[in-house]
Formats: C-alpha cells, sequence, structure tokens
C-alpha cells in the first residue's frame, strides 16, 4: 500500500475549521493527522489510508469503544461505514481512487467523547502545515497527544514533524449565563424589529379616534421597554466585538 508523509499538528490554527460540535461538548483538544496526497510515482491526488486507520484503532483502544465512521461517497449522501469494509475499499482499490472518511465519533454510552473531522485542504489549497492534504481531526476533552504518538509509532508509522501550537486549546463551551445573553439579545433584537413594524404600519394607517387613545397608551407603555431593548442589543454587539474582533480570521 502506498505512503506518503505526514505531521502531526497538536493544537489549533486560526485557519482550522472547528466543528460546532466540539464546541458544544467542551472539546478543548486537537490531535491533527496532516497527511499529504502527493507521491511522486502518481500523477493524480493519492489517498494514504495506512495512517488514518491506525488512528481509528488507537483511539478505538483508549476509549474501549468502536468508533462510528461516515464518508461521502461521490454522487451519494453522507453514509456509515464500518471499519472492516473501510479497511476493505482501501485494499481493493488504487490509492488515487480511495474515498477519505468524512467524519467519526466515539461514545461511551450515549456520551460522546471524541469526534473526527476531516479537512480537505487537497481541494482549496490551504496554509501550511497543511497546503494540499488530508487532515484528520481528532478533538476530545483530554489531551489525547502522547498516548495517540505512542500508538502510531509502535505500528511504524512515524511523522516527519511533530508541531505544537501556542495553545492547544479550543475555545471552552459556551456557558449558560452566554447561553442566556445570547437568548436576550435574539429576543431583545425581536422586540426592537417587532415595534419599529408595528410603528411604521401604524403611521401609514388612518386611525380613527376610538383607536386613536389606545395607541398612545401602547406607545407611553411601550417606549421604556423597547429604550431598554435598544440598550441591550447595542451593549451586547459592543461586549462580543471586545471580545472576538470581527478583523479576526477563524
Amino acid at each position: 500500500m502506498l505512503r506518503t508523509p505526514f505531521q502531526i499538528v497538536l493544537g489549533t490554527h486560526d485557519a482550522t475549521p472547528v466543528p460546532a460540535a466540539a464546541r458544544a461538548h467542551g472539546f478543548t483538544h486537537r490531535f491533527a493527522v496532516v497527511q499529504s496526497t502527493h507521491a511522486p510515482a502518481v500523477t493524480d491526488m493519492v489517498v494514504d489510508s495506512r495512517v488514518v486507520l491506525a488512528l481509528v484503532r488507537a483511539v478505538d483502544t483508549h476509549f474501549a469503544t468502536s468508533a462510528s465512521l461516515f464518508w461521502d461517497r461521490p454522487g451519494r449522501r453522507r453514509q456509515r461505514v464500518d471499519l472492516t469494509a473501510l479497511e476493505a475499499h482501501y485494499r481493493d482499490t488504487a490509492p488515487e481512487l480511495h474515498d477519505p472518511i468524512t467524519a467519526a465519533e466515539w461514545r461511551s454510552g450515549n456520551r460522546l467523547v471524541a469526534l473526527l473531522h476531516t479537512e480537505t485542504w487537497c481541494n482549496v489549497g490551504g496554509p501550511m502545515p497543511y497546503h494540499d492534504s488530508l487532515t484528520y481531526s481528532l478533538y476530545s476533552a483530554t489531551d489525547l497527544g502522547a498516548p495517540l504518538l505512542a500508538a502510531l509509532r509502535s505500528a511504524s508509522h512515524e511523522p516527519t514533524a511533530v508541531i505544537r501550537t501556542v495553545s492547544s486549546d479550543l475555545p471552552p463551551a459556551r456557558t449558560r449565563a452566554q447561553q442566556l445573553a445570547d437568548t436576550g439579545f435574539i429576543a431583545a433584537l425581536a422586540c426592537v424589529a417587532l415595534t419599529g413594524l408595528l410603528a411604521a404600519g401604524a403611521a401609514g394607517l388612518e386611525v380613527s379616534p376610538r383607536i386613536d387613545p389606545w395607541r398612545d397608551f401602547a406607545a407611553e407603555w411601550l417606549a421604556g421597554p423597547l429604550a431598554l431593548a435598544l440598550v441591550y442589543v447595542a451593549s451586547y454587539l459592543i461586549a462580543r466585538r471586545g471580545r472576538h474582533p470581527f478583523t479576526r480570521a477563524r
């Protein structure tokens, strides 16, 4: 089976797309296999399956559970694939015809303990060290760097480099207070928008003398909540800009 070089990245870069599920479950560690898709003897892009299969087996062993593997095959929707069937696919087809797995997840009972997300930098170029690679990013709540590196090396898979980023931690899962703040922002924004629509509609209608006093009464009582909603929306946006500058690539 064809082999291509690979690197290990421990941690994230600004360019790496972090799955929403990793954030939601508080998976603060990333172990990435950056696999080259080029081989001197082959003109087309190739998929070296050895390392990712060894990685899946190592994670299976670590968590004492079997992965649920998924792939997007050409012309088909995402489907689940068995590890044995995947190994047979890789064994019976040429490397340039291999279909890489798209995602994987590991569960302990009903609890998600790790997930794998494939980044197809081979389709878009991308920054170094991901350029023209298939990058298999494993996310977990604990640091699996040492045991997974040891497992790959014991299976005779030696990376050309191990890159540790400045921080191996992802942003933590959103707290209850942050979730409530987000909900409050949506509610306040909806209040402002609805009030604006009602005001625009009322301005365009001919109001009868019987309705006019009720309109004035409603306007008097809505003024305070509307002002508070506007202040909340503005404060939320200012605070969010301070935490996540719009100019930061992510």
